[in-house]
């Protein structure tokens, strides 16, 4: 057996160390602050990847990458309605959030949650954080929700003619948190989610942000 294929005692190596040596964190706080920033009702369900390269030149770490699935976020579910608290790597409601009786149930991410308190952890996390809030990305981010609604509006409006019954279906409605359930046309979702992106991201940079 090799050593990715054990697990033994050792006390002459850190917490951190033993995380480092099969987990490739940098793309582990990546991935975390992607999934904390969206608040993804699917985080913890099929839509999360990793891999290995074991190859001669690979890492033989495990590689957290191609963050995708994200209808359910950023305001489209009942998640962070008003941007603000903790939720990737806390207890969660299932992604359908129906009653128990149901089938309803509460679950975890353990990937994202396992070491996210660890304070070696949180100082990677709000250094990465930090270096792309003072790069612009996130106030970039939400002016080209706004720019790209106004660009394409008459796409938008030709979009909402032939598609406006399925858009508007009681069925996916009822999916919908209150707000977002709300959005008559493209303009008001777009409205929507800058709004909400800038309440998230705001909150996340009180908590996060290092001078």
């Amino acid at each position: 057996m090799t050593a990715n294929t054990r697990l033994s005692l050792a006390s002459n190596i850190t917490p951190q160390q033993a995380v480092e040596n099969v987990v490739d964190v940098d793309s582990l706080a990546d991935m975390y602050i992607i999934s904390e920033l969206t608040c993804d009702a699917d985080i913890y369900w099929s839509s999360f990847y990793i891999d290995a390269d074991f190859g001669a030149e690979g890492s033989k770490k495990l590689r957290f990458e191609a963050p995708w699935d994200f209808d359910s976020a950023m305001g489209n579910k009942n998640r962070c309605i008003d941007g603000t608290g903790f939720y990737a790597a806390n207890i969660v409601p299932d992604v359908d959030g129906g009653p128990e009786e149901n089938g309803a149930y509460y679950t975890i991410n353990p990937w994202l949650a396992v070491i996210a308190n660890e304070d070696w952890y949180q100082d990677i996390v709000k250094q990465k954080w930090t270096k792309a809030y003072d790069s612009g990305v996130f106030e970039r981010t939400c002016q080209l929700v706004t720019d790209e609604s106004s660009k394409y509006q008459g796409d938008f409006t030709k979009n909402y003619d032939k598609w406006n019954n399925i858009i508007n279906n009681d069925i996916f409605a009822a999916e919908l948190s209150a707000p977002a359930k709300e959005c008559t046309n493209q303009a008001e979702a777009a409205a929507f989610l800058h709004d909400w992106l800038e309440k998230r991201v705001e909150f996340l940079n009180s908590q996060w942000h290092t001078n």
